[in-house]
């Protein structure tokens, strides 16, 4: 798509995905200073995230424990036996997610475990009930989900 950068370094923007992820791919250049040295980039793929463009509607399926996300903001109907979810996948770092529930049919566990995609809800041992209108937001760092805050709509 394009070169930018400055002082003769520069990397290559090649694609930029429906989602909006901006990709960079490996870049191999070198280039030689004033003073007749090689300057070497090795550019690795780098990903900048912007999911909060558009909604994700989630309804969950009987007995389902997980909730995989594709938005940074997504509206979650429960089963009407309800639902107990004990993982969230698909999560990027460092970006906040906020879940939007439309009835009090979820519950999400306390894990408190810090372990690949549990969440870990502010206090002690302290599940999330949804209602409708109810909030929950959290942030994903690269392992689990922590509480950033909730909201009674």
């Amino acid at each position: 798509m394009g070169k930018f950068g400055s002082a003769g370094v520069y990397s290559e923007l090649t694609s930029v995905a429906d989602d909006d992820e901006l990709v960079a791919n490996d870049v191999s250049d070198t280039t030689t200073s004033a003073d007749g040295t090689t300057k070497y980039l090795q550019l690795s793929t780098v990903r900048t995230y912007a999911r909060a463009n558009a909604a994700q509607s989630v309804t969950l399926a009987a007995a389902a424990t997980t909730i995989a996300v594709t938005s940074a903001f997504v509206i979650v109907t429960g089963d009407g036996g309800g639902n107990t979810i004990g993982t969230i996948t698909g999560g990027v770092t460092g970006i906040p997610y906020v879940f939007l529930f439309v009835d009090g049919n979820v519950t999400i566990t306390d894990t408190d475990a810090h372990s690949a995609n549990t969440v870990d809800l502010a206090g002690t041992a302290t599940n999330f009930t949804s209602a409708d209108d109810t909030t929950l937001t959290l942030i994903y760092d690269g392992t689990s989900w922590y509480e950033l805050s909730r909201s009674v709509n």
